[in-house]
């Protein structure tokens, strides 16, 4: 009688071991967002990407969604008390995944990726290929995206060919800045043919 005791007991504790097992914590994935919620297109490929995700993930998620806000200050400025932020809520439960959306949030990930994920895998999506910097990991992909300036106006000049002034309406943000220095080099052939007015 001892023995069946014994296969019990040690079904029982295989049991749990199983149970236990299979009930594994969720993966982490953190969503580090350039601009916050409602900002278009980001928003909508976050959606599409949260649903991909859990959709197609063999295992649990738990989503981490932060908004990069300083994106709106020169590089440097507002960044400590962030990354404080990140670090204290990441401390107890690092992610095993984190996607940045857009250029500043792949900056910032990128700037301060030793500090706060040194190597965490990470995907860097929906950015532009002329904004990332050099220093990518073994542990880093990139889902670019690509602005084509020049086919945007000679579009509107095959359709539209009486065009004489085209506006760029644009902001006053470092990523803006960066973008209206990229603006002003791919937009000079088109000088002689339009006006072309800026709006920042």
């Amino acid at each position: 009688m001892r023995w069946r005791h014994r296969v019990w007991a040690g079904l029982v504790l295989l049991l749990m071991v199983a149970v236990s097992a299979t009930a594994a914590e969720p993966k982490r994935v953190l969503l580090l967002h350039s601009f916050g919620r409602n900002f278009q297109p980001f928003d909508t490929f976050a959606a599409y990407l949260r649903t991909d995700l859990a959709e197609q993930s063999p295992e649990p998620l738990d989503l981490y969604e932060v908004s990069l806000e300083t994106a709106r200050f020169a590089e440097g400025e507002q960044e400590a008390p962030f990354m404080d932020y990140l670090l204290a809520l990441l401390a107890e439960r690092p992610p095993d995944l984190v996607v940045t959306i857009g250029g500043p949030a792949a900056r910032f990930a990128q700037r301060y990726r030793q500090r706060l994920f040194p190597s965490t895998p990470m995907l860097l999506a929906a950015v532009e290929r002329r904004i990332l910097r050099d220093s990518l990991t073994r542990n880093d992909a990139v889902v670019p995206v690509t602005l084509d300036v020049r086919g945007l106006i000679e579009n509107i000049l095959r359709v539209l060919p009486k065009t004489t002034t085209i506006a760029v309406v644009i902001g006053n943000s470092p990523i803006e800045k960066f973008w209206l220095e990229d603006l002003h080099r791919e937009l000079q052939p088109f000088a002689s043919r339009v006006n072309i007015i800026y709006f920042n």
